[in-house]
């Protein structure tokens, strides 16, 4: 975690990763908010959020430190109130773009404001459960964020039998991209899970009698995602269909 005790002065000073520990049992009133930020990480590691998660929300909550910390001040928990809520929203809903073509040109969407403040909202939580007299969570009011494309989330039954039958399945990559898009289009996996399944939990044991329907593929598999945590989906005849064909496409084994 990138999120250290402060050893002097100067802001960039830090303790060295092994000493960057804190017991929950020590935060108090008068502890510092970087510490609560710290134990917060902590208890998100410990609860098995994925790797993607915590960094994102570590960056989130630097960002919230770097505004509280500014001129050289060292806040403690009790010193957050609203009025500190009230100010870093106003501060996030003028904050420039800071990376991409246009950096500096405009200020970020709403819906990466309420990320930040999403995040916030995580830490003033854990503060609560451990009695500290924080702000209750509910008083980090998000942004309203526009309505999205009712097509950005989800695509109706016929625009996704168009796009799988516009693949040119007279060819091997056509197979390939038709059986993954049933696939997700079934299961509702993400790519990543798609891509961490093992071909041998995909198919049956090739030793077993052919199933009933003919298809060597079966109807439910577990896979490993979001929250580094299993989850057990289920593919529809048509899928596995998909599937099998490509599968005699391949060369490996």
């Amino acid at each position: 975690m990138k999120i250290s005790r402060r050893t002097g002065e100067d802001p960039a000073e830090t303790e060295p990763e092994s000493a960057s520990y804190v017991d929950p049992r020590d935060l108090g009133p008068n502890s510092p908010v970087r510490d609560l930020a710290r134990a917060y990480l902590q208890e998100l590691r410990d609860k098995g959020r994925s790797e993607t998660t915590l960094p994102r929300y570590e960056r989130f909550l630097v960002e919230f430190l770097n505004f509280v910390e500014r001129d050289g001040a060292k806040p403690r928990v009790k010193d957050i109130d609203i009025r500190i809520l009230k100010a870093y929203g106003s501060h996030l809903t003028r904050r420039r773009l800071l990376s991409g073509p246009d950096a500096g040109k405009r200020p970020i969407s709403a819906a990466s404001k309420n990320l930040h403040l999403i995040a916030l909202r995580g830490l003033l939580k854990f503060g609560v459960l451990l009695d500290l007299p924080v702000p209750a969570p509910e008083k980090v009011e998000l942004a309203k964020a526009a309505d999205p494309s009712p097509d950005a989330r989800h695509l109706d039954p016929q625009k996704l039998d168009r796009l799988l039958e516009s693949f040119d399945t007279s060819t091997d990559d056509g197979v390939r991209n038709r059986a993954l898009l049933e696939f997700l289009a079934a299961t509702g996996c993400r790519v990543s899970e798609l891509v961490a399944l093992d071909r041998e939990k995909l198919e049956l044991d090739p030793r077993a009698v052919n199933p009933t329907d003919g298809v060597r593929i079966a109807d439910e598999v577990t896979v490993f995602g979001k929250g580094s945590r299993y989850r057990r989906v289920f593919l529809r005849m048509r899928s596995r269909e998909w599937l099998e064909r490509y599968l005699r496409t391949r060369k490996d084994t």
